[in-house]
């Protein structure tokens, strides 16, 4: 049997009380205005959609037996009252609006007053950024004459046309550039960059177009400029270069009110990268403040209205501060807080990516791992790498295998651990190759399979471990396996070298 379409079930979720309040009182004045309004405020009070349920409710009307084409009619009128709704109330809308007018105006010949119309709205175009507007309203003020075409400024208005064309093109240069530095992110897991990756990002560092800060002039432009330099500066590990584009951004949003409602999630989303910067040098009180940035800079009244804004406020911040209290060593607050972290992920299952969900699995293994639940960290371990068994993020895949061989010593199973540790090790050698940083582990973990039992040649290769990660950096680090390493053959817990770390 098909599914139900549930659109309108999901579009009416996403609106806050003024749009609903609104689409009522439109929706009052109607024919059949009884029957819409029942069938909005039935959906509008369900969790989950459920379509039996509304025509049971419903099942003495007459018009039940055409319930598809009430809800498709009922979708259409919503929509039609939010973009009268957000004409009024967002500037983009307004934009769109003041080109309709200018039309219609011109086409009653009160070409003086488009003249006032057509000024204002190209200030609200270059206050959005927004160059193909305004290109439309230049062609409109060329033509704002009753002979068709404007004598008075052509010349002018050609200049203005020839720059915006100049900036257009730039823009879309840009935007080619940054797709391409994208890709290479993407291909090595938004982390530090292979030799393949290093390689073609230098290609495209030295070209021209980056070679200046001047070289962006429209806000897209700045946009994609930023991020080209801060994916150089975060694949080559490069910290204080990162904060540095990571503050750029930021400034860049806010020197403008307008720019920061109409990117929100761009904006947000150079809220989490600050956020992590911070953590990356241990400042955790900027990290806590910049996360809580995040969580108000958005009126919470109009927060419905944007799913992955919302998704981002309400779980890729709270995924930010498990790890923040992760890497302070403050496990106990990092478990406390994972039954929200699950709530939020199951309520924002549309935003959820499969990459996302196995950083969600890892997060809570470590979360786990920390406070010494290895139950549980295994748990989450197995749902993370049945999840990823397609090949996806094959340096989280390791990391996780890695831990899983920790899990084994931890609850005593060193007859699985041997076994458990060949096999890795074939899987290792099959996928990428063994480096020199997962000899050393591996070395360390057969060790462990005889309790340790050599205990200077175990310290001697944690030096070695620690050497060689002073000079080189490695995807994946291990660093959870290295510091319970360390902990195993010092007198601390992995905690208490966790708090020392963080320090």
């Amino acid at each position: 049997m098909k599914k139900p379409s549930d659109h309108l079930f999901k579009l009416i979720k996403t609106l806050t009380k003024s749009e609903k309040r609104a689409f009522r009182l439109n929706a009052m004045a109607g024919k059949d205005a009884k029957k819409y309004v029942a069938i909005f405020d039935t959906i509008d009070n369900q969790e989950v959609y459920n379509e039996v349920a509304i025509k049971e409710k419903f099942a003495k009307e007459k018009w039940i037996g055409r319930f598809n084409a009430a809800k498709d009619y009922v979708y259409r009128a919503l929509l039609n009252d939010l973009a009268v709704y957000n004409q009024k109330h967002e500037p983009q809308y307004q934009l769109a609006d003041f080109l309709v007018h200018i039309r219609v105006l011109q086409s009653k010949g009160f070409y003086q007053r488009c003249t006032k119309l057509i000024e204002k709205a190209k200030a609200l175009a270059i206050e959005l950024g927004d160059h193909l507007k305004l290109l439309e309203l230049l062609n409109l003020e060329g033509l704002n004459h009753p002979g068709g075409i404007n004598p008075n400024n052509a010349e002018d208005i050609k200049k203005q046309q020839l720059g915006v064309y100049k900036m257009l093109e730039i823009e879309a240069d840009f935007e080619a550039l940054y797709k391409r530095t994208y890709q290479i992110n993407s291909r090595t897991g938004y982390t530090n960059f292979d030799q393949e990756a290093i390689d073609a990002f230098d290609e495209i560092m030295v070209l021209p177009l980056l070679s200046k800060d001047k070289m962006p002039v429209t806000f897209k432009a700045k946009r994609q400029y930023i991020n080209i330099h801060y994916f150089y500066a975060r694949g080559k590990g490069h910290g204080k270069d990162m904060r540095y584009w990571i503050l750029k951004a930021k400034d860049l949003f806010e020197s403008n009110p307008q720019l920061i409602k109409q990117h929100a999630v761009n904006y947000a989303t150079t809220l989490l990268n600050l956020q992590s910067s911070f953590l990356g040098q241990n400042q955790y009180g900027q990290a806590f403040e910049t996360i809580e940035l995040l969580r108000s800079f958005y009126p919470k009244n109009q927060l419905k209205k944007h799913e992955r804004l919302t998704y981002i406020i309400e779980y890729a911040s709270l995924h930010h501060e498990i790890i923040t209290y992760n890497k302070m060593g403050d496990f106990e607050k990092a478990v406390q807080e994972i039954s929200r972290l699950e709530h939020f992920l199951n309520k924002h299952e549309q935003e959820v990516s499969h990459s996302v969900t196995l950083r969600h699995y890892y997060l809570l293994a470590l979360s786990y791992f920390g406070k010494g639940e290895f139950k549980l960290c295994k748990q989450q371990l197995n749902l993370m790498l049945e999840l990823s068994a397609a090949g996806l993020r094959e340096d989280l895949r390791k990391e996780a295998k890695m831990l899983m061989l920790i899990i084994w010593i931890e609850t005593k199973k060193f007859d699985l651990l041997e076994y458990e540790l060949r096999a890795e090790q074939r899987y290792f050698q099959r996928n990428g190759g063994i480096n020199e940083l997962e000899k050393l582990l591996f070395k360390m973990l057969n060790f462990a399979c005889n309790h340790f039992s050599d205990r200077e040649k175990a310290l001697q290769t944690l030096t070695a471990i620690k050497e060689i990660l002073k000079i080189q950096k490695f995807t994946p680090g291990y660093s959870e396996v290295v510091l319970w390493f360390e902990a195993e053959l010092t007198n601390k817990t992995y905690p208490q070298l966790v708090q020392l770390r963080s320090v």
